[in-house]
């Protein structure tokens, strides 16, 4: 956990810190396959997605590490391809994890809130992951709202 949280204050001075940071939010840091399984056993109707990556070009940068989250106040980052001299020895659970994300969101979501939508289906296509519902793609091309997807049955 971050240290002196409870004095951090914004770089904007205008824009008010949550008090409830960090106190009522938790990060978790995945460290298994068997741990992220587990997580994605169940399907959901709204989750948000992020991808971390080594830049902006999807035909020559690499996926680092997602993070999803199923509610506001908790969140999972999972790395994926680490270079494991500067991560403890970790090089992260590599495109399995992908495999199995990437499966919860086309199967098991029913919307997925994914930050910078086109930029993440982008990276994401390069690796071969195609099959975004036109919902989603929809959704973050501000065609419809998510409250009206998470609604319909």
């Amino acid at each position: 956990m971050a240290q002196h949280t409870s004095q951090y204050e914004h770089f904007w001075p205008d824009v008010p810190t949550n008090p409830d940071f960090p106190d009522k939010f938790k990060f978790n840091l995945i460290t298994s396959l068997d741990q992220l399984k587990e997580l994605l056993k169940e399907p959901c109707d709204l989750m948000g997605f992020d991808l971390e990556t080594t830049g902006l070009n999807p035909e020559k940068d690499d996926i680092v590490s997602f993070s999803f989250a199923f509610s506001e106040t908790e969140g999972y980052n999972v790395p994926c391809f680490h270079d494991a001299k500067t991560n403890d020895g970790n090089p992260g659970l590599g495109e399995e994890a992908l495999d199995l994300i990437y499966d919860y969101m086309v199967n098991k979501a029913k919307v997925v809130a994914i930050h910078n939508f086109s930029f993440e289906c982008m990276m994401m296509e390069w690796h071969g992951f195609t099959q975004m519902h036109d919902k989603q793609k929809r959704m973050w091309m501000q065609l419809e709202g998510y409250e009206d997807e998470v609604t319909d049955n």
